[in-house]
């Protein structure tokens, strides 16, 4: 992933790593001229900048106190892991536009939730989870279709109660793996054989929640027996007669043979989605909306595509899209405004 710095470097650019931005710097008008930067030797430098500063400094998500503050405390409460990227994402550049009269969005502020969390060692479960399994609350009973994109599938957990679920499968999970072929995700090989490598080894190390019977699985995880039986027996028929009778899923599997296994699920926390206030430029403005010369926000340090704290689940990949555009956008009014 290192093809973009790459093409800057051999482009002229120069790439300063364990030095992050501190400070923004302004001339008389208010025009932001530069930015002051702090190197692992804990030495503060000036850096000049000609024609603007774009503020590229992702989101939050490895700010718990920010958190608070700003996301909706139910959303907050069901995070069950954080994505390893967002690691010193500390919202440095929200931070600094705020400091020289920036707006920023309204909370609650929005979040990217995907699944994929194993709940109670608050980890990612990357193969595992990303695997179409069918997923019960806790009633025992299943609330999505489970092919649908990871997004969607995560801000469908967190409205569960609790904000969790049980990924089920019973002692057949291999060859189930192997009608997940066609699925979102899953159609990669690797992934799904990964998945039972992994799934092999958390049986054996005892991670995996299993009992012999339904009634069993439901008392250890603590749903209602009836409808947890109520629902692998319909599962398990729809199999047989080739059609999911529920949410049309296209990639499900028996439960129907024991031991049964049940792996708890909660949300993982991609991203902050929300930010300083911009254009349509990227241009940074203020409350008033007037435009801070020679300031510029992208990606999940910028805001307005998420008002009132929610993210559109329904369009994938809209956050990635937004931050492409905008890039663009951003340098192509630098270089013309010259």
């Amino acid at each position: 992933h290192t093809a973009i710095a790459d093409f800057a470097v051999n482009s002229g650019a120069e790439i300063r790593y364990e030095t992050p931005a501190v400070q923004l710097v302004q001339d008389e008008s208010g025009a932001v001229t530069g930015v002051i930067v702090k190197d692992a030797d804990g030495m503060y430098t000036q850096l000049d900048a000609g024609r603007g500063v774009i503020l590229a400094t992702g989101g939050y998500a490895g700010n718990i106190e920010r958190m608070k503050k700003y996301l909706r405390p139910r959303e907050y409460a069901t995070i069950a892991a954080v994505q390893m990227a967002n690691f010193g994402v500390t919202g440095d550049g929200h931070e600094m536009g705020l400091a020289v009269g920036a707006a920023e969005d309204d909370a609650p502020h929005s979040i990217l939730l995907n699944n994929y969390a194993l709940a109670d060692s608050h980890e990612m479960g990357i193969p595992t989870l990303m695997i179409p399994w069918v997923r019960v609350n806790y009633e025992g009973a299943r609330f999505v279709n489970e092919e649908v994109p990871v997004s969607m599938m995560g801000a469908a957990v967190a409205n569960q109660p609790h904000g969790r679920c049980w990924t089920v499968f019973d002692a057949n999970y291999g060859e189930a793996l192997s009608h997940f072929t066609g699925a979102l995700i899953s159609n990669n090989p690797g992934i799904t054989e990964g998945a039972k490598a992994i799934i092999d080894g958390m049986i054996e190390a005892g991670a995996i929640i299993s009992a012999d019977t339904v009634e069993e699985l439901a008392e250890k995880i603590g749903v209602r027996a009836e409808t947890l039986a109520a629902t692998f027996e319909r599962t398990s028929q729809d199999f047989h007669d080739g059609e999911d009778t529920l949410f049309g899923h296209t990639c499900f599997y028996a439960l129907d043979t024991p031991p049964f296994y049940a792996i708890h699920e909660g949300p993982t926390m991609l991203s902050t989605c929300s930010g300083l206030t911009t254009d349509e430029w990227a241009r940074v403005l203020t409350y008033d909306h007037d435009v801070i010369p020679g300031l510029y926000a992208i990606g999940e340090c910028a805001g307005g595509l998420w008002n009132g704290g929610i993210y559109t689940h329904h369009v994938y990949g809209g956050d990635w899209g937004a931050s492409v555009a905008f890039a663009m956008l951003c340098v192509q009014d630098i270089v013309e405004g010259q």
